[in-house]
């Protein structure tokens, strides 16, 4: 079944059951519902763990962080593709496979390991190692009863059925988000069964015999939910005004679990309280209800659940009890790992430098070896529910996570140099790069995204790679391109991203460009606003770029800035394909006394070339000091004014400065009484 169910096998020399958990998603492409067959395929590939022995090839360790190892060939690196599906043999292993899990742990081939445990297992019996890759091709068929499946009566609602279609309000294929979850529901709380994601064309193989099949797609503007029941063929999603319950898992242990909800992420009318039921995913434990009430300062709900015995992962369902169609419900599931308590059987999770996986399977939190020594020293992974608002210059691509954890876990996590991997579906990334994307970090109490810059990507498998930072949420995201080349030119360019204010919008950029002038048709007086890092805060007028408006931009080096997409893309207006009029030259300046001249606020600053005013203003006080900022036009706006190696005059009141002026807009000018111009340049 591909709903992230357990395989359990045993394996000599130990006599110890091992469970396998696969996500609810793995896949090739990696597209949800792209080639069925996929789900097999990873069964085989975690056989190999699990059966033979072998490490992962397509994973490895790189100065304590995991990386991506690709150009080591065979079933432990990417079993999805037919030439793939071979153990690499020990000739040519080296060094293509180095860096490997495989290598760095036995230092064997993928048949070195086999041939270790297998070879001669019994007298006579003798395996034919290839000498090449691929040199044995095959098998055709299994001669062997090499492994025994057991598989246990399933405790999940409904039995293997039918495929639905999943349609809008309107009756057309509903179009998902890359949030979006699908889960099969028992009567009466008799079980959970995490069916993943609809794919694109609106299709979602789910489960008969009485359960209920609902699909939330809660993380966006207008959140939508639906249900289908019995047999139904269709679900049709509803939208939900306001139902964007935020579910935070807080004192996470192995048998209590602490949930807060948000008030104003539930949208009206309030319920009094919420119900959740926990749904433990490798315990024989029947679902846990328990009812949420709302605290006495009406913020949030919250109440805590506790187990009779250890639960280290599952799925908790909230839900607004006597709701109105349709019926508020949310899911989230969280993962344990450290050492909350002993656990009732030993799980693979825990293996080898891998202390924690997602319960969907597509987080894994790595480190080089570890040891939580104390009882109750625990962290835990959340699927995030409900994101903060997007960073100025990305969109998540896929599914966030909230990492939890005591103060002694999170110190130990970051001591051994534990590192978070996450990867996403080709069809949450679109239209974007994979090159564009990041994992992004908001810190627990924060209120910015961080973007972390040691992020490893392969975009071969869809994957990204970070250090953990602390507690709080990790998500990928990624962003369009603006393309700012050639360097050490002014380039007059159209902002193709949504808007977003300054400087975060441009904060990748820093150093790489000197200004960005825009210009604006309400502000007769001063029509031409500015940002320049290395300007003070009074010189900088330009508070955001906006989505398809022109501005100059004067760059030092070969640039690309990433943006954040605008959904739907827009149509570029006809007057906005016009180039801007030339910038103007920006000059600044804090005034002192000086040869009579004593600086006030409200002077009248007048710039000259000839007879010609080409840009006025007046001086204000900040912190104290009088200063001015004054933009002295371009004669491609101004007839008579400024081009390259013009000079003006200045005046102040009835003051002249006492030096002509450079005209220059490829730069920005700060000028002092006394000396005649300082250029400003970012290099």
């Amino acid at each position: 079944t591909s709903g992230g169910s357990s395989l359990y096998f045993g394996i000599e020399p130990t006599t110890d059951a091992t469970q396998n958990t696969i996500g609810s998603t793995p896949n090739g492409n990696p597209t949800p519902g792209a080639n069925s067959r996929d789900w097999a395929l990873a069964l085989a590939h975690e056989i190999g763990h699990y059966g033979l022995y072998l490490d992962d090839n397509y994973l490895g360790l790189n100065a304590g962080r995991l990386v991506t190892t690709p150009g080591c060939r065979g079933a432990m690196y990417d079993p999805y593709e037919l030439p793939q599906s071979e153990f690499h043999p020990t000739a040519g292993w080296l060094p293509a496979c180095a860096l490997t899990l495989s290598n760095q742990s036995t230092g064997r081939s993928d048949w070195a390991t086999i041939l270790r445990y297998y070879n001669s297992a019994v007298p006579g019996f003798t395996l034919n190692a290839p000498g090449s890759y691929n040199a044995n091709s095959g098998p055709a068929g299994l001669t062997l009863g090499v492994t025994r499946f057991v598989r246990p009566a399933p405790a999940q609602a409904g039995v293997p059925g039918r495929e639905i279609q999943v349609l809008d309000p309107n009756g057309n294929t509903y179009r998902p988000t890359g949030t979006v979850r699908a889960f099969a529901l028992g009567a009466n709380n008799a079980g959970l069964l995490d069916l993943g994601r609809p794919i694109d064309d609106g299709s979602l193989l789910a489960r008969s015999g009485g359960a209920r099949v609902c699909v939330f797609d809660l993380d966006q503007t207008t959140p939508s939910l639906g249900c289908a029941t019995g047999d139904a063929l269709t679900l049709t999603m509803q939208p939900r005004s306001g139902w964007r319950p935020d579910l935070q898992l807080t004192e996470v242990t192995s048998r209590t679990l602490t949930i807060t909800v948000p008030a104003d992420s539930v949208g009206l009318p309030k319920p009094q309280q919420l119900e959740a039921v926990l749904f433990p995913n490798d315990s024989t434990l029947a679902p846990i209800v328990q009812p949420i009430p709302q605290t006495t300062d009406g913020a949030a709900y919250r109440g805590t659940l506790t187990a009779t015995e250890p639960v280290v992962e599952g799925y908790l369902l909230v839900r607004v009890p006597g709701d109105s169609a349709p019926v508020r419900e949310a899911v989230t599931d969280y993962a344990i790992g450290g050492s909350p308590a002993p656990r009732r059987r030993i799980s693979t999770r825990n293996r080898r430098r891998a202390p924690l996986v997602s319960t969907d399977g597509q987080v894994i939190l790595y480190t080089d070896g570890i040891t939580f020594a104390a009882s109750g020293q625990f962290f835990s992974i959340q699927t995030a529910t409900r994101l903060p608002a997007d960073p100025p210059i990305a969109e998540p691509i896929g599914q966030g996570y909230r990492l939890i954890g005591d103060d002694a876990a999170i110190q130990t996590l970051r001591a051994g140099n534990a590192s978070i991997n996450i990867s996403y579906a080709t069809s949450d990334l679109g239209d974007l790069s994979a090159a564009t994307t990041f994992i992004y970090y908001y810190p627990e109490g924060g209120t910015a995204w961080q973007r972390l810059a040691d992020t490893v990507r392969d975009p071969v498998n869809n994957e990204v790679s970070a250090a953990i930072v602390g507690r709080g949420l990790y998500a990928v995201m990624a962003s369009d391109l603006w393309d700012l080349s050639p360097p050490g030119l002014r380039l007059n360019r159209v902002y193709p991203g949504a808007t977003a204010p300054l400087p975060d919008a441009l904060t990748p950029l820093t150093g790489g460009f000197i200004y960005i002038y825009g210009r604006t048709s309400s502000d007769s007086a001063d029509p031409w606003k500015v940002y320049a890092p290395g300007a003070p805060a009074w010189v900088n007028d330009l508070r955001q770029l906006v989505t398809n408006q022109r501005y100059h931009i004067m760059v030092v080096g070969p640039l690309t800035a990433p943006v954040k997409p605008v959904r739907p893309e827009p149509t570029i207006a006809a007057e906005l394909a016009q180039a801007l009029p030339d910038p103007p030259a920006l000059v600044y300046s804090t005034l002192t006394a000086r040869g009579g001249f004593t600086p006030q606020a409200g002077q009248t600053v007048t710039a000259r070339l000839g007879e010609v005013v080409c840009g006025t203003t007046t001086t204000r006080l900040v912190d104290g000091k009088v200063v001015f900022a004054l933009d002295v036009l371009a004669r491609d706006e101004r007839a008579g004014c400024g081009r390259l190696g013009d000079t003006y005059t200045l005046t102040i009141g009835s003051y002249t400065w006492p030096a002509a002026v450079p005209w220059s807009n490829e730069t920005i000018t700060e000028i002092g009484i006394g000396q005649v111009y300082l250029p400003l340049v970012r290099r």
